[in-house]
């Protein structure tokens, strides 16, 4: 546990930087462009340093018996994902109600794929609760299809809605998408396939700035503009789905940091075996 306490430490200086956040929209940004009004606004990025740096000192928890913790039941995930596919299914029947009432493709498919994304992760659910199976599917291809909508958000924040290094909120929601994607992409490779020492590290990395970025920075930012600007509904369920992902990620890399403490056996194996079952068996876990 005492492994996990510095893990814990960075989460919270990040939920410190999304409260400085909200602080920062309420008073110091345009409502309108998204631009800074007071400061400068590169000393909002230089605040970004610090859990930059405390996440970089923190991969080194990560142990051998990281990816341990995906293949033991784990209530505490479990309930996550649940609630990550709660969030996920909302916004796509809104997403898909509202695109056949605007006639908008874009997000028809988007809502039809966040869809697929909330079945997905309640499977992901099941499987932490259960361990019955190694995988929660038998193919990886239902998680490539419950991956693709934070591609399209990738590429749609980037490319359609305007970015600047001078307009913060565009940005964060660029870069949320962004460490969404890539997370996501590296939980797949997890439960589907053994992933290297190495790789487990980047999959801490992405899971810390998936929560910075979208739990503690666009879920603030949504929900402030439901409240003091415009309220879309959509807008604000697609970023409670961000802000969800986002915990279940950080939850994620909390679970998996400190598990060098527990060296792995040379005749145990976690990696699913040829025949569909774990090789190591299903042990119990309340904590993440």
């Amino acid at each position: 546990m005492k492994r996990k306490l510095p893990t814990i430490l960075i989460l919270l200086v990040m939920v410190l930087i999304g409260a400085m956040h909200w602080v920062d929209l309420s008073y110091y940004t345009d409502p309108v462009t998204g631009f800074v009004t007071q400061g400068s606004v590169w000393v909002r990025y230089l605040v970004l340093l610090l859990p930059l740096v405390m996440v970089l000192l923190g991969l080194r928890t990560v142990g051998p018996r990281a990816l341990a913790v995906l293949r033991v039941r784990n209530p505490v995930l479990g309930a996550l994902f649940a609630v990550a596919a709660i969030a996920g299914g909302a916004y796509g029947a809104v997403a898909v109600v509202s695109g056949l009432a605007a006639l908008s493709a874009f997000q028809i498919v988007l809502g039809a794929l966040c869809v697929v994304y909330a079945i997905w992760m309640v499977l992901c659910a099941i499987q932490m609760f259960t361990q019955a199976t190694p995988a929660p599917t038998g193919s990886a291809l239902p998680g490539v299809f419950a991956a693709l909508p934070f591609c399209i958000l990738s590429v749609y924040r980037v490319m359609v809605n305007p970015t600047s290094l001078y307009r913060v909120a565009p940005l964060v929601s660029a870069l949320s998408a962004i460490f969404a994607m890539l997370w996501v992409g590296m939980l797949l490779r997890s439960l589907y396939i053994a992933l290297p020492h190495r790789r487990v590290r980047w999959m801490y990395f992405f899971g810390a700035f998936t929560f910075l970025f979208s739990t503690c920075l666009e879920l603030p930012s949504a929900v402030f503009s439901a409240m003091f600007r415009s309220f879309d509904l959509p807008s604000l369920l697609q970023g409670v789905l961000m802000g969800t992902l986002g915990l279940v990620a950080g939850a994620v890399s909390v679970s998996i940091a400190g598990q060098a403490e527990e060296p792995m056996h040379m005749d145990e194996d976690l990696s699913p075996a040829s025949d569909g079952s774990s090789k190591s068996g299903v042990v119990d876990s309340a904590v993440p």
